[in-house]
C-alpha cells in the first residue's frame, strides 16, 4: 500500500487519541468508587439477609406470646370462675376439691406469667437488633448514595473528556485515505495497537525487538509505501 510520509505520520496522532481513550475507558472501569460500590452491596445483601432471618424470628416469638398470653388468661379465668363459686358457698367436699384445684391453676398462673416474661424478653431483644439493621441499612443507603453520585460525576467526567478526543480523532481520520485507515484499524483491531514510530532502530511508544535486517528493509523502502512489522503486524512509521 502506498500513503505519503505525511499520512503515515498522522497516524501516529490518530494511535495517540487512540491510546488516551482506551486508558479513559480503562480508568472507567477501574474506578476506586466501583468497588466501594460493591463492597457496600455485599455488605447491604447481608444486612438485609440479617433483617430477613430477625423479622422471622420476631413474628415466631410474637404468635408464641400470644400464645403464651392467651394461656395465662384462660388460666386466670377458670381460677376467678372457682373462686366465686368458693366464695357463693358450696358443699364443703366440692369445696375442698374447687380449692385444690384453685391452687394448681395459681401454681400454673406462675408458670405461664415466667414463660411469658421470658418470650416478652426474647421479643424485646429481637425487636432492638431488627432496629439496629434497620439503621445500619439506612446508613448504608446513604452512603450508597454518595458514593453513586461520586461514580456519575466521576463518568461524567471520562466521557466528556473521550467525547472530546473521539471527536479530535474524527477529524484525524477524515482527512486519511480511506484505505490507510481501514489497514490501522483492521491491525489495531487484531493487535490492540495499529502503528508505531521507528525512532533510529527503536519504535515508540512501544519496543519491538525488531532484527537488524528488518530494521534495514523498512528503511529502505520507499517513503510512501506503508511497511508493517513482520512478526506483529503494526504499522511502522519512519521519522
Amino acid at each position: 500500500m502506498r500513503a505519503s510520509a505525511t499520512d503515515q505520520r498522522a497516524l501516529l496522532e490518530v494511535q495517540s487519541l487512540d491510546t488516551q481513550l482506551a486508558r479513559l475507558s480503562h480508568e472507567r472501569r477501574n474506578l476506586p468508587v466501583l468497588t466501594t460500590l460493591k463492597d457496600l452491596e455485599a455488605h447491604r445483601a447481608t444486612l438485609e439477609d440479617q433483617r430477613i432471618r430477625l423479622s422471622a424470628r420476631l413474628g415466631d416469638e410474637r404468635r408464641e406470646l400470644a400464645r403464651v398470653e392467651a394461656d395465662v388468661d384462660q388460666v386466670r379465668t377458670r381460677a376467678a370462675r372457682h373462686q366465686e363459686r368458693l366464695n357463693a358457698g358450696i358443699p364443703a367436699r366440692e369445696a375442698q376439691a374447687l380449692q385444690a384445684e384453685v391452687e394448681h391453676l395459681a401454681v400454673r398462673t406462675g408458670v405461664l406469667e415466667d414463660e411469658q416474661l421470658g418470650v416478652m424478653e426474647r421479643v424485646e431483644t429481637t425487636e432492638d437488633e431488627l432496629g439496629a439493621v434497620g439503621q445500619a441499612l439506612e446508613s448504608l443507603s446513604t452512603r450508597t448514595q454518595e458514593a453513586e453520585a461520586a461514580r456519575d460525576a466521576e463518568f461524567a467526567r471520562l466521557d466528556a473528556e473521550a467525547t472530546r478526543i473521539q471527536e479530535g480523532r474524527d477529524v484525524a481520520t477524515e482527512a486519511l485515505p480511506a484505505p490507510l485507515v481501514a489497514l490501522y484499524e483492521r491491525v489495531r483491531e487484531s493487535t490492540g495497537l495499529g502503528a508505531v514510530e521507528l525512532v533510529g532502530e527503536r519504535t515508540e511508544p512501544l519496543e519491538l525487538n525488531l532484527p537488524l535486517s528488518e530494521v534495514s528493509r523498512i528503511r529502505s523502502a520507499p517513503e510512501d509505501q506503508v511497511v508493517q512489522s513482520e512478526e506483529h503486524e503494526y504499522i511502522i512509521v519512519r521519522r
